[in-house]
């Protein structure tokens, strides 16, 4: 457990030596006591911040325990006895923190409430509390801006009790605002979408945080605040809420401003659940009647709530089936379906808006490991959930409302005592402890802080308490200004507590060292051309159009599978230095994320402040002629594509000369990874090893009796592989057509058009099978080695559920083989012996080939026996090299489709052969297995084959050294469309663009954007964008390539 320090230590004994008197008719004449509408509060103050009056845990609502759970909160009642003494923190509301792994449970437990877990004591249901941070000289006749504080934790977790949400400090220091956080309830406990309720009435959650802004509205005079200056800020899922609050309630807010952090409505945390299936699937486990709605909410009013908290937990950690989810819902009343469409018709509060998002938000939402996470998938879960939402909430307002007052702002800081590991980098929530001033929690265990720290955080903190009051905290954002305030940078030398300039801008260490003034200089004689009003319309017409590229157009997903740009691969996403400023006159919100360049250096308490002054000299960009900048832009990207065309070309010709028209140093088997997972093992033994068992004319004539047997084994072993298929090919006709669609798909998000079926020819299901079954026997001979020498040997590893169906598997054969059993008899109508023995096989073989495909990975994806396998599946035996793409693919097609059919059985298996008779809550089911277990971006071993296969099929159409891939069909049209906007943009440059460019080839090179791509079509899918649209977004962003004097 962290070590607090001796300041924040000497808070928290202060507030547990108070914990024995909650309510009390007498007080010590020093404690601040305040009159309220229900009685008087009697409030504490601790000595590390003496000037700061807390009033900790005043009930805004009811206790909603009892007939009042799962209900709207109701106001509270009058204090017992006329007073209250509020000197403790109050228990938050129920809720679990998974025992899994996480960054959240083992780097840093800062924003962990105190003991946290399903038997804490810092839980209650009787949790409708808030608190109340006020200076000791405000009061009645004081008038301070004040902030309502919503905590973040998924909708699940949270609360006022987390160590790092604690705003003493911050308060102590200001002395000019107020802070209010309430709780408010979470899980099923705050969106319970039950059947018994209405729909309009499911929000629980979401409507106690409206019940404590409405007692803040009423109250908060008597502690000196002002009723006309309150803000409401949310973190993570409270800014979703504020996102959402500033739509349900745009005619009567109370409050009057906004900050979103980290999370907006664009945010899609909702759970679909229209039948009500997770509330009755909890219900039905504490013997409730879900059959009558009234009924079931009764019985679950009535049950424990620390009982239904652990059964959810349990569940959760053991990653049971159904997955069961409670977070908001859309009930058009609070949450909408359609946030565009209410902007549209101005049913959305335009107050002042700060909305932003940390560097590395996403780092703790993807698998975890100590040694680092995996920062494709962070990079690209950043850039879809949460840094495009923010782009998109300010957009829209400003549509809504152009003279709205947004402001944005991106947090980068990287420090050893939020961030005890490198890695972690500015990850989601990090910059709350610098904006609460309670960064220095755990300086004794992971450093101290740095002067350059502090000096940030005195800068957030500083410019929130100016929002707070009216003022503007920076430039506004704007499509003229596109100023993103930067946070926390970690450049050495440069002054990032005080940067502010244009999104690109703010991402380039060459001109935010340059410093504020120089930079607004270099814009303003590189953003400013002379054009005529047609040019400016044509301009902004494109730039409109294609602004959706990289945002606007995505879907919004709780996991993401994009890679990280491939910086070095692609020569247009990283243009010359000195024509990046010119980005900014193309107004481009969002796209400039492709510019942003990964932070050097960490503070640390050895690596001392990186504060500096800045003032480096100017940019040559700011002299240089704009004629010969459009040039020389063109000529760089033409050279460096050429540079890209002729690595290609060495890459083919390096195959044609290798062995067998392998190339082992080629970028295909460098992203499979075959040479550095079996790296100093026998492959030929691998890939005999992986062989199935002889044809039945060679096992006759086999004289060695131990061969003999051991291929007879094999042979019942893919014998049973086969029963078990033909069993779960039956089940395509028992399922609903929808549910086929599902499984024939890779994209959580929709299904495909055409259902999963069963090949058209029998060879082509032949060959799939047999890919299982070399599996099995693969794993079956492997196991003859022991556990760990088969680790040690062919580098296979196996989980102890694996490990252990396995031996259960060859337990069973051997004992067969030693005449133990029959089942090489069952072919005789009247051995029944034979059939259970055959019928027990099969078991077996079907939940050990489950357990390969259930398996949650991170990084090393080859610690699954299946992937091993595929890896094995990938030696050229008879060249001693590696198959190429085209001889690949086709098994893990093969590995693939066996591996659906395995999953749908798997989870429809105990249903009835009738399909009017099947449980419909089962469909719902196997939606969220297939989103685990067969989704792209599942971080499943399935979801690993899809990228494998979505990076060899575009391998396969390089190969050959010619372009194959054509703009044909749907794709002619996005193509079409980005002719014709570049022609607008760029008038004749595009031309000459047109006589310069084999616009085949880069059809051919944009199509092959690399790995991790799906291969189906999709919105997400960025990588199938053909090269006329792909080079007018990237044109975008190496500056104007019209001809300033000429007006062209």
């Amino acid at each position: 457990m962290p070590v607090l320090t001796p300041a924040a230590l000497t808070m928290w004994l202060c507030l547990a030596v108070a914990a024995s008197s909650v309510v009390t008719n007498s007080r010590a004449a020093a404690d601040p006591a305040v009159q309220l509408v229900n009685g008087t509060v009697i409030g504490t103050a601790d000595e590390a911040t003496p000037d700061v009056r807390q009033f900790l845990g005043i009930p805004y609502a009811k206790p909603p325990v009892g007939s009042l759970r799962f209900m709207p909160p109701e106001p509270a009642d009058a204090f017992p006895g006329g007073e209250l003494a509020a000197k403790v923190f109050p228990p938050s509301c129920m809720q679990y923190l998974t025992n899994n792994a996480s960054v959240w449970t083992r780097e840093n437990l800062g924003f962990n409430i105190d003991g946290l877990n399903h038997t804490s004591s810092h839980l209650s249901e009787d949790c409708l509390t808030l608190s109340v941070y006020a200076p000791s000289a405000s009061g009645s006749n004081q008038s301070l801006p004040v902030v309502v504080f919503l905590h973040g934790g998924g909708f699940i977790w949270g609360g006022q009790g987390e160590p790092y949400l604690q705003p003493s400090d911050w308060v102590q220091r200001s002395q000019a605002h107020i802070v209010v956080i309430p709780n408010y309830r979470l899980n099923i406990f705050g969106y319970p979408n039950a059947a018994g309720l209405a729909t309009t009435s499911q929000n629980v959650g979401l409507m106690d945080q409206r019940r404590a802004i409405e007692w803040v509205r009423d109250n908060i005079e008597a502690f000196g605040g002002d009723t006309s200056r309150i803000t409401l800020w949310g973190q993570s899922a409270g800014g979703i809420s504020a996102g959402y609050y500033s739509y349900a309630y745009f005619d009567d807010p109370i409050v009057s401003s906004f900050v979103m952090d980290s999370g907006t409505e664009f945010v899609d945390r909702t759970t679909n659940d229209s039948t009500h299936s997770f509330f009755s699937f909890v219900a039905a486990h504490f013997g409730c009647d879900t059959s009558n709605p009234s009924a079931e909410l009764e019985c679950m009013q009535s049950q424990d709530a620390k009982a239904i908290e652990d059964f959810i937990q349990e569940r959760q950690d053991a990653g049971s089936s159904p997955v069961i989810k409670f977070t908001p819902i859309i009930d058009e009343k609070i949450v909408f379906s359609n946030w565009s469409d209410l902007a549209q018709q101005g049913r959305i509060s335009t107050l002042p808006t700060v909305v932003g998002s940390n560097f590395d938000d996403d780092i703790p939402f993807v698998p975890y490991s100590p040694d680092g996470v995996n920062k494709t998938l962070a990079w690209e879960g950043t850039l879809q959930a949460m840094f495009c939402p923010s782009w998109k909430s300010a957009t829209i307002r400003l549509a809504a409302n152009p003279d709205a007052s947004v402001y944005r702002y991106m947090y980068s800081g990287n420090w050893s005592n939020i961030s005890p590991k490198p890695w972690l980098g500015a990850w989601h929530a990090t910059e709350l402890p610098m904006l609460f001033g309670t960064y220095g929690l755990y300086s004794a265990e992971w450093g101290a802080s740095t002067d350059f720290e502090t000096a940030t955080s005195q800068a957030m903190q500083d410019e929130w308490v100016a929002f707070l009051r009216g003022a503007a905290p920076w430039t506004p954002y704007n499509a003229s200004t596109d100023v993103v305030r930067q946070f926390g940078s970690q450049d050495s030398g440069e002054p990032a507590v005080d940067s502010e300039f244009g999104w690109i801008e703010a991402h380039d260490p060459v001109q935010r060292r340059e410093g504020r003034a120089s930079a607004r200089s270099h814009l303003k004689a590189a953003g400013h051309v002379s054009r005529t009003a047609q040019q400016r319309k044509l301009v902004a017409e494109a730039v409109q159009q294609l602004d959706g590229i990289i945002c606007s157009q995505q879907q919004l997903q709780e996991t993401f599978t994009f890679p990280e740009p491939d910086w070095a691969a692609n020569p247009f996403l990283q243009p010359p230095v000195e024509d990046r400023l010119a980005c900014r006159s193309c107004r481009r919100a969002a796209s400039g994320w492709f510019e942003v360049e990964r932070p050097s250096s960490r503070q640390t308490a050895i690596a001392g402040t990186n504060a500096g002054t800045g003032g480096s000299s100017s940019s040559n960009s700011s002299s240089t002629d704009s004629n010969s900048t459009n040039s020389n832009t063109w000529q760089l990207m033409l050279a460096a594509y050429d540079t890209k065309l002729a690595t290609e070309e060495e890459e083919r010709r390096r195959e044609a000369d290798g062995p067998g028209g392998i190339d082992t140093d080629s970028t295909w088997v460098q992203e499979m990874g075959w040479a550095r997972h079996l790296e100093g093992k026998d492959l030929v033994v691998l890939h005999d090893a992986s062989l199935g068992p002889l044809l039945r004319d060679a096992l006759a004539r086999l004289r060695d009796t131990a061969a003999r047997d051991k291929q007879q084994q094999l042979t019942r072993l893919g014998e049973s592989f086969d029963r078990e298929v033909a069993r779960c090919t039956a089940r395509l006709e028992l399922v609903p057509h929808e549910t086929l669609q599902w499984l024939a798909s890779i994209d959580p998000g929709k299904p495909a058009g055409r259902p999963f079926g069963v090949k058209e020819h029998a060879s082509s299901m032949d060959q799939y099978k047999g890919y299982w079954k070399r599996y099995l026997c693969y794993c079956v001979q492997t196991r003859q080695l022991g556990r760990e020498e088969a680790a040690a040997q062919h580098g296979v590893r196996f989980s102890d559920a694996q490990w252990d169906r396995l031996e259960a598997v060859a337990q069973l054969l051997e004992n067969v083989a030693n005449n133990v059993g029959v089942v090489a008899d069952m072919e005789e109508e009247d051995n029944n012996e034979a059939k259970k023995q055959a019928h027990a096989l099969d078991r077996l073989v079907f939940l050990f080939c489950i357990s390969s495909l259930k398996q949650k990975i991170a990084f090393d994806v080859y610690v699954n026996p299946l992937l091993h396998f595929a890896a094995v599946l990938g030696i050229d035996r008879p060249r001693q090299a590696w198959k190429q793409a085209k001889d690949y693919t086709g098994q893990l097609a093969g590995i693939m489709w066996c591996g659906r059919l395995l999953i749908l059985e798997h989870v429809f298996e105990d249903q009835p052969e009738d399909p009017s008779e099947m449980d419909i809550e089962v469909a719902e089911q196997f939606k969220e297995e297939y989103r685990q277990w067969l989704a792209d971006g599942s971080n499943s071993p399935f979801s690993t084959m899809i990228r494998w296969m979505s990076y060899g099929k575009g391998h396969r159409q390089k190969e050959g050294g010619t372009a194959r891939i054509a703009s044909s069909g749907a794709q002619c049209k996005p193509g079409r469309e980005a002719k014709r906007l570049m022609d607008g943009l760029f008038f004749q440059r595009w031309a000459e663009a047109q006589a310069s460019v084999d616009t085949s080839r880069i059809v051919d090179s944009m199509i092959y954007k690399g790995p991790e791509r799906s291969f189906t079509t999709g919105s997400k899918n960025d990588w199938l964008r053909p090269g006329y649209r792909r080079i007018a977004e990237l044109a975008l962003k190496t500056g104007r390539l019209w001809d300033a004097q000429k007006g062209q």
